[in-house]
């Protein structure tokens, strides 16, 4: 940034987390379009081009769309699975192959950054504001340095948070699990009286 002056960038006084950056990246942003992408490559920067036209055509959002998950092992692949069946159903679109890896049009960038949401899912936020949107896909590409920083415990207890914070799954499970104990709490007392 101090040698070129268009590129700016986000300090915080300490690591608040993925979603917080990526928040702030948006209420930062000037332009008429924005592309989320992971700073190891794990998301092509040549895919870009391809959104860009897309954009141009008049869709406010273009999802890069997985057509292989990477190198994964097959308990995280699972685990992702569980998660990405639960926030589609509630969501209502499907999100099983989605990423952080979009572009999207200022109206958007906008209805993101003017949500109130203290605990945000970027992924199923941009779902849920609607607008016109299409999808390109992307081959998960290695990392180009480091490994991920993400530990199984850290993305299950993100994965927990969101599922918490953005659906109602666990109110309903709970309700269901009440009336269930319910009945059972009344067989049982029939039986005894």
């Amino acid at each position: 940034s101090k040698a070129d002056k268009r590129v700016k960038y986000i300090s915080f006084s300490r690591n608040f987390g993925k979603e917080a950056a990526l928040f702030s990246g948006l209420r930062a942003v000037t332009g008429d379009c924005v592309v989320v992408l992971d700073a190891d490559l794990q998301h092509p920067p040549a895919t870009i081009v391809e959104m860009y036209k897309k954009w141009q055509e008049g869709f406010d959002i273009v999802e890069g769309t997985k057509t292989t998950r990477g190198k994964e092992s097959p308990v995280h692949t699972l685990f992702s699975k569980l998660f990405y069946q639960m926030i589609s159903k509630a969501v209502g679109m499907d999100m099983m192959n989605s990423s952080d890896f979009k572009l999207l049009d200022r109206k958007v960038i906008d209805q993101l950054a003017s949500l109130k949401e203290r605990n945000t899912f970027f992924r199923a936020l941009s779902f849920w504001v609607g607008f016109k949107r299409t999808s390109v896909n992307y081959e998960v590409q290695d990392h180009v340095s480091g490994k991920s920083k993400w530990s199984f415990k850290s993305l299950f207890r993100y994965a927990l948070n969101n599922v918490f914070c953005f659906t109602d799954a666990p109110l309903k499970l709970i309700s269901k699990a009440g009336i269930l104990f319910l009945l059972i709490g009344l067989i049982i007392g029939i039986d005894a009286l």
